[in-house]
Parts: C-alpha cells; sequence; structure tokens
C-alpha cells in the first residue's frame, strides 16, 4: 500500500494503458491475509488516494472489487463531495433513487475514469466455471444455476436464477447498506459480506459511511 503512487508512476511509464489496483477480497487463498488486511478506515483513505491519482492521470484507472469507491471518487474527480451533497450528485442522469435497470448504463459521468455501478456482480457480469456452474462473481461460492442442466440456456439462468434476483433487490440488502442512499449505484461487496457475516445480503464490512437513509 506504501508503493501505490511508484506503481501508478510504472504502469504510466510502461506505457499501460489502464491502472487498476485490486483490493483484497477475503475468499479462498485470500483468507490467509487477514493479518495484513486493510482496516476498513484504511480502506476508506485508500480509496481517496486512488481517485486523487486518478484526477490527474493519463490513464484510465479503476480499482477492482471496490464499489464504495464510485461513491468517494465522485467527490474527488467529480469535483463534488457526494457525501455531504447525497447521492443525488453522483449523476445528472441517474439519480440513486431510480438507479439504471440497464446494466451497464453510466451514472459516474467522469471520462477515462468512468464507472457504469460498484458492484456488478450479477447485474452486468458473471462467473462461469469450467463446469458450467454460474456465479455473481468468482468470489462468491453460490451457485446461481448450472448450465449444463439448463441445457447451456444462459439466458433462463440469468433472467430465472433466485441468487441473481436477490442481489438485484437492494431493498433486500441487511445492515447499513440496506438503509444507505447509495446501495443502488453502490451495492457493497456482496462476497466480502457474506465472508465477514454468513449473509451475503449483509453489509459491506469495509465500508466507513454513514447512511442518511435511502430514499425509496
Amino acid at each position: 500500500i506504501g508503493e501505490l503512487d511508484a506503481l501508478h508512476d510504472l504502469a504510466v511509464s510502461l506505457g499501460a494503458a489502464g491502472f487498476h489496483p485490486f483490493l483484497l477480497v477475503p475468499m479462498g487463498r485470500g483468507t490467509g491475509l487477514a493479518d495484513s488486511a486493510l482496516t476498513p478506515g484504511e480502506y476508506e483513505t485508500t480509496l481517496e488516494r486512488i481517485a486523487r491519482i486518478a484526477a490527474s492521470s493519463p490513464i484510465e484507472i479503476k480499482p477492482t472489487c471496490s464499489p464504495h469507491y464510485i461513491r468517494v471518487s465522485k467527490g474527488i474527480i467529480g469535483g463534488q463531495n457526494a457525501s455531504q451533497h447525497g447521492a443525488e450528485g453522483l449523476s445528472e442522469t441517474a439519480p440513486a433513487h431510480a438507479a439504471p435497470e440497464t446494466p451497464g448504463a453510466s451514472v459516474h459521468p467522469v471520462g477515462r475514469h468512468a464507472m457504469t455501478r460498484g458492484c456488478l456482480g450479477g447485474q452486468g457480469f458473471v462467473f462461469i466455471s469450467h463446469r458450467g456452474k454460474v456465479q455473481i462473481c468468482g468470489f462468491l461460492e453460490h451457485e446461481a444455476g448450472d448450465l449444463r442442466a439448463a441445457d447451456y440456456d444462459f439466458h433462463t439462468v440469468w433472467e430465472s436464477s433466485p441468487l441473481f434476483a436477490a442481489v438485484r433487490d437492494t431493498a433486500g440488502y441487511h445492515g447499513k447498506c440496506g438503509r444507505c442512499e447509495f446501495v443502488r449505484i453502490c451495492g457493497g461487496c456482496r462476497a466480502r459480506a457474506f465472508a465477514a457475516s454468513g449473509d451475503y445480503l449483509g453489509e459491506e464490512p469495509n465500508c466507513t459511511y454513514q447512511p442518511k437513509g435511502r430514499t425509496s
């Protein structure tokens, strides 16, 4: 973490097209890194640092598995303090209480650093194993469907999976995420929530933001 700026500068010097720092999801082998994991406060500070780097970077910067970066970065890259002005300040096209229903619709219009949404797992992205098991991502090992059992009909799995339905219904999220005005554009990390509490609809454990309450 102390080499974050230097890593970015190295990427630029090598001619990289983008810099996508990966924030730990404590699943699988990642559980062995628990002792060196960032605290929630350090995590927030790190996302702020990444956003400040992005504000002047000549290459694309998008942290991976950091859904609340969309809240943090808008205040820095977009010139607004999202935590003070509320979720509506995140987008002129899609306020938080009416977030895009179409996966991929932009809610963070800030050029090369644009993000469509925080967590896209089960929303605009899925993981499919070599055995045809479908998950919202590679870190939440809950089966959303089985392509082999579904005769390789991905559309049916995508549209009818109870797991996909649950993660898409942010009104059913628990803890702080369920109360947060940013939930439909952030979503929190469902895998981290499961790792922390055993509840994949639970709150994002690495988020320090205190919700002001949802409008819908």
